[in-house]
């Protein structure tokens, strides 16, 4: 029968170590501490990583789920195609006038031509296609010119209802085979939501 050692306990007070002894301690324990401190980051991390991606899957679903989807898409095509509707129904209200071909000084045949908003609405932007048309009047080249536009990049005003505004297209890059005639149609207008 082996007799026990009984325990006993120490208590240190004081450490007495050489100045230079302590300096090399105390580097030798900084040096040590660095893989602690980058596990310690890397856990850190990734769990933070799991809990921001799991909160925004969890976001990202709630907001995409069928039913806030179906409905988001047939609200939105359901205004477009009222967008739509109003857009093509207004452009006949649109007219173009006094429509002229002839040549610009140094920069070829140019369109010259007059648009009218014989309508009751307001247009931020109004964009038209010249046709160039050969000898039998069939199409052969085209551009689109915007005799109104309203943006943050340009000084034009909006047409207002039965205001009229001059336009001028340079036609340079036209065809050889142009017999100098056009056709001009009002391809796409834009209302003005503050008037």
């Amino acid at each position: 029968m082996h007799s026990e050692t009984p325990r006993q306990e120490v208590v240190v007070t004081d450490i007495r170590m050489r100045f230079i002894s302590m300096v090399a301690f105390m580097i030798k324990w900084a040096i040590a501490s660095i893989p602690a401190l980058l596990i310690l980051t890397v856990v850190g991390v990734l769990t933070w990583g799991l809990v921001i991606g799991v909160v925004t899957t969890a976001t990202f679903v709630h907001k995409r789920s069928p039913q806030s989807l179906s409905e988001s898409t047939s609200g939105k095509s359901a205004v477009t195609e009222v967008e739509k509707s109003d857009t093509a129904a207004y452009i006949s209200k649109v007219i173009i006038k006094n429509i002229e071909v002839r040549k610009v000084d140094f920069l070829g045949r140019g369109v010259f031509g007059e648009i009218s908003n014989t309508g009751d609405r307001t247009l931020k932007e109004v964009e038209i296609t010249i046709y160039c048309l050969d000898e039998n009047g069939k199409a052969i080249f085209e551009k689109t010119s915007h005799p109104v536009l309203v943006n943050q990049f340009s000084e034009d005003k909006v047409l207002k209802p039965d205001y009229s505004r001059r336009f001028s297209a340079i036609l340079d890059d036209a065809p050889s085979d142009w017999g100098g005639k056009v056709s001009v149609k009002v391809t796409n207008i834009v209302f003005d939501a503050e008037h």
